[in-house]
């Protein structure tokens, strides 16, 4: 019968090879720390993704853009070249110089090139968190302290100095209110004498 045919048969049929035991699969916990860079760029990744969440700069907040560009550039251990405290380094010469080594020469063009990427990378940061009106002031800047630096003075020294004039005009046409305190016109005064002398000017 079939089913005699088929008991009979199979004991012929070969045996599946012999398998060797599978390497067992490393754990997302062994794995991550067997991969500590993969960490870090993701780290960084997700931290300045949420330390870019902040208004684009406009004619009118840059005080608290300031704060903010200034933390995600921190984040992502730029602020130094920003600030000008890690200055560009010496470009090196097109080729290996006789008074240096291979290796001498060739940490000098890393160093160098290492230095220019992170400078654009800064310069772009500080485009992608501008709006566009902001654009002309820093499409000739050619490194990030100098963006800055642009921004800084169109936001803060033109504004110091439309300011000033604003508080020459209060100062001189400023009256004394009749049924207030005499004290509080003099404090406004002296308070607008402060803030015009703390802006380096001087009052005849």
């Amino acid at each position: 019968t079939f089913a005699r045919y088929a008991s009979v048969n199979s004991r012929f049929r070969p045996r599946p090879p012999c398998s060797l035991p599978r390497r067992p699969r490393c754990s997302p916990v062994f794995r991550q720390v067997m991969s500590p860079a993969a960490d870090m760029l993701s780290f960084q990744s997700s931290s300045t993704n949420d330390a870019f969440k902040f208004p684009k700069l406009s004619g009118t907040n840059f005080a608290e853009w300031e704060e903010h560009m200034k933390a995600a550039l921190q984040a992502r251990y730029l602020w130094l070249i920003v600030s000008g405290e890690e200055t560009k380094p010496v470009a090196p010469a097109a080729s290996k110089p006789d008074v240096q080594t291979l290796a001498e020469w060739k940490a000098e063009k890393k160093e160098h090139l290492d230095w220019m990427q992170r400078d654009q990378a800064a310069m772009g940061l500080m485009k992608g968190a501008v709006e566009s009106s902001q654009l002309p002031h820093i499409r000739d800047s050619t490194s990030a302290k100098a963006m800055w630096d642009k921004l800084k003075k169109i936001h803060v020294e033109n504004q110091q100095v439309i300011n000033i004039h604003y508080w020459f005009e209060d100062l001189y046409t400023r009256k004394y209110v009749d049924g207030t305190p005499m004290a509080d016109h003099i404090a406004a005064l002296l308070d607008l004498k402060h803030k015009i002398t703390a802006a380096g000017e001087q009052l005849s």
